[in-house]
This record gives structure tokens, sequence and C-alpha cells, in this order.
């Protein structure tokens, strides 16, 4: 018995000792590091690409600027990490600008020691709450391991990923509640007039502190909180979001009856449209910073405008013009011949006149 609670101890004390070691690295890292309060939006170019990946019951999104840069947010468990490390590589990611862990669940972080063992990180943003788990802890090795910087991610930090997105944390600050999934991250991407907000697994009591103190703002996508829980997306943080578009992370035949009829019903209540990865597989993201779309691994399709509402799904496709890099040739979004465009190579127009412009004749099949 004295040798297994010694055991135990030597292992939390170990995990405590490495986040000390990372907070301290993280509080004397330089001021110019790359944190910038109020960085201003860039000019409009390019597309903004955020794929939110079927992981199972987990989260995990990577985030690509117009320029190349990539954010990867969360991992799932380590389980399901081969869709994460397909989606980087179908994305042409070769290494990591920036990697967000939300908070210390498996389903969150379980992935990260194969991430950051296979791709280069430049940085980690964690909220510094130790978690006494063996998930946690090779979670922390690996971090440590990688060379990577390790920052607090608090209220009021920002950063830029490349030139012209910017990435905030809205939450958590240091006061955080003993609850792990309140202290969630919560981070919000903004392109031009195109914003996105992610919620972690943050409860309704945490989204109306959020609410009161007037930190939410009005975005066209939502990343729901914690996989559509009952306690989660509550009618008044649905209505101070907004949101267009709400895409569920979700495990099919999860365990725990998520989402919930309840959230389900709050969603479509403003009129928003849902995706979920457990029924629509991974789900991609694209705004040219005013126009978005939105498409999933199994056919579904919308998309609309940043002021301009949902357009129907009906009308949608009139919206969206692809194409690949090795190809002269531009389809509608539900032409045949583009499911045999590799996602890398895959090119996505704003409107026909765009397409045309760049030199793309029309698919005589689909006749875009």
């Amino acid at each position: 018995m004295r040798r297994k609670v010694s055991s135990g101890r030597i292992t939390a004390c170990s995990i405590y000792g490495i986040v000390a070691l990372l907070m301290i690295a993280a509080f004397i890292c330089t001021p110019d590091h790359g944190f910038r309060a109020g960085a201003a939006k860039a000019e409009k170019g390019g597309l903004l690409e955020i794929i939110l990946i079927d992981v199972g019951q987990g989260d995990s999104t990577l985030v690509k600027s117009p320029d190349g840069r990539f954010l990867l947010i969360d991992s799932g468990e380590s389980k399901n990490i081969g869709a994460v490390i397909n989606a980087l590589k179908g994305a042409g990611a070769e290494k990591l600008d920036y990697v967000v862990s939300t908070h210390p669940h498996s389903d969150h972080i379980g992935g990260f020691p194969k991430i950051l063992g296979q791709f280069t990180v430049n940085e980690v943003f964690d909220i510094g709450k130790p978690h006494t788990t063996s998930t946690y802890r090779n979670y922390l090795e690996a971090v440590r391991s990688s060379g990577a910087k390790f920052n607090l991610a608090r209220a009021g930090v920002s950063f830029m990923l490349g030139s012209s997105v910017k990435v905030s944390f809205l939450w958590p600050d240091d006061d955080m509640p003993n609850d792990i999934n309140d202290s969630s991250c919560v981070l919000l991407i903004e392109y031009l007039q195109f914003d996105a907000l992610f919620a972690g697994d943050i409860g309704s009591n945490l989204e109306g502190m959020l609410i009161d103190e007037e930190m939410i703002p009005d975005v066209e996508l939502l990343k729901a909180a914690h996989h559509g829980s009952k306690y989660s997306s509550s009618a008044s943080f649905l209505e101070s979001a907004s949101p267009e578009l709400v895409v569920i992370q979700v495990g099919n035949g999860n365990d725990y009856g998520y989402p919930h009829p309840q959230a389900i019903g709050r969603i479509e209540a403003v009129s928003a449209e849902v995706f979920r990865t457990d029924r629509d597989g991974s789900i991609t993201v694209t705004s040219d910073g005013n126009n978005w779309w939105v498409r999933s691994d199994r056919g579904r399709i919308a998309g609309g405008k940043a002021e301009g509402g949902l357009t129907q799904l009906e009308h949608v496709s009139d919206l969206i013009y692809v194409g690949s890099v090795n190809s002269a040739v531009f389809h509608l979004q539900e032409c045949d011949s583009v499911k045999d465009i590799l996602k890398a190579n895959l090119v996505v127009y704003s409107n026909r006149e765009e397409a045309v412009g760049k030199g793309k004749r029309p698919c005589k099949v689909c006749n875009p």
C-alpha cells in the first residue's frame, strides 16, 4: 500500500513540476513574442480555411490562414489521431505555427504527443491547470521535449496567424473555476468581416458570465460547447453570438447522449444551420473575409455572407465554385469530378467571375 501511495504522489508531483517549469518559461518569454491585444485586420486577400475534424467523441480543429500559416486547436483522443494527421497532410501543413490545448481532458489532448512528435510546433498555448492523469503527463512531457514555446492562454491575449487572421482568447482569466470544463479556452478567430467562436467545453454558467461581461460578439461560425451537452449552448449565449452556422464535434453513438435534443432545439431556435461530425464527417468552412462556405466529407454544403445571413441550401451551389491547382477547369461544388481533387490541391473561388478571371474554363459536365 505504501508503495502505491508513494508512486501516486511522485506522479502528481512530477506533473505539477513540469507545469511549473513550463509556466516559468511562459512568464519569462520576451514581450515581442507575438501577442497583439489590438492588432488591426489586414486587407482582403485569399481564403481562410477551418477544418473541424471528425475525431469521434472529441474535438480537433485545423485553421489555415490565407498565407499558409497553421493553428491546431485540440487533438482528440490518441486512438483517433490518424484523422488529425491526415487533415494536416491534406492541408499541406508541414509544421504548426500554433497549438492550443483548450483544457486537459483526454478527448482534447490525447493525440498531442503524436502530433508534437511528428510535426514541428512553434508555440503551444495551455490554460496551465494541472490534471493528474497519465494522458496529461504524456502531453506535458511531449510539449517539453518538442522545444515548442509554452504560453499561458489568458483572456486578453491574442496573436496573428499569418498577416491577416487574428486569434484572441476570451477566457480563461487567472481566477479559473475548479471545474476543468469551465476553465476551457474560449477563442475568437477574426478574418476581415468573418468571425468564428470556439467555446471549448464550457457550461451555461460560464456562458452567462461571459455574456454579463459583454465578451461574446456576433459571429458567423460557432463551435458548440461541450459536444452539444444539455448544459451548454444556452439560449442567451446563442442569442448573444447569433451564429449563422453551428458545428457540433461529437462521436457517433457516444455514451453521453450528445448532442442533447434540448441543445439542438436551442440552436435551431436562432435559425442557425447545424453541422455535426457524427453525421457529416469532417467539416470544412472557407471564407474570403466576406462570403463563407461550408462543405462536409459526406456531401452537405451551405454558405452565406458575413453580414448578409444564411443562404438557403438549395441555392448555395450557385455560390461555390471550385477547381484544382493542377487543372484549367472549374466546377460547381457538387460536380462528381470534385471528388477526385485532393484537398491539398482544392481551390475555392468567391464567384464565377473570379474563376474565369484566373484563366479557368467551365466544366462541360456541371456547366458552372
